[in-house]
């Protein structure tokens, strides 16, 4: 048995997502469990021998792996790539902190066709560097706002 999953499957062009298989039964040799990967659109994502998918381009790719020695058995997951642009929904709120002597925040919250979700807070220095946070995997790191 041979199935294949991936990190995720709503990646965004310029994304790098890593799949993986499992081949079953356990007892299997090394060399009988030695994988070949595949693209069904490469013009969309193409993949490493490793399993590493790098998207390219808008569209859907079946990515697959099959047994080396003997491809028939094969197991296989789509993904849809995405345009990182397009934003489905977004927010923008204005804050008033008054702390010796106040000062203003802003923060954008945007979602994305994938789902995901973030939101960048502007201090009122104007720094360049700000905080992004994604909200749907919980993650903060400095990001410049162009």
């Amino acid at each position: 048995m041979l199935s294949v999953t991936a990190d995720y499957l709503n990646p965004v062009i310029g994304d790098k997502v890593q799949a993986k298989a499992e081949v079953k039964p356990e007892w299997l040799t090394e060399q009988m469990k030695e994988l070949q990967w595949s693209s069904s659109n490469e013009e969309v994502a193409d993949v490493s021998a490793e399993g590493l998918i790098t998207t390219k381009a808008v569209g859907k790719a079946e990515i697959t792996a099959s047994l080396k020695e003997n491809p028939e058995i094969s197991a296989s997951i789509e993904i849809t790539v995405h345009d990182p642009a397009v934003i489905s929904s977004h927010t923008l709120s204005v804050e008033f902190v008054y702390q010796s002597g106040g000062r203003v925040q802003s923060t954008f919250r945007a979602q994305y066709v994938t789902g995901e979700k973030y939101e960048v807070t502007i201090p009122a220095n104007r720094d360049i560097q700000h905080t992004c946070r994604n909200l749907t995997d919980h993650w903060d790191r400095k990001c410049q706002v162009r």
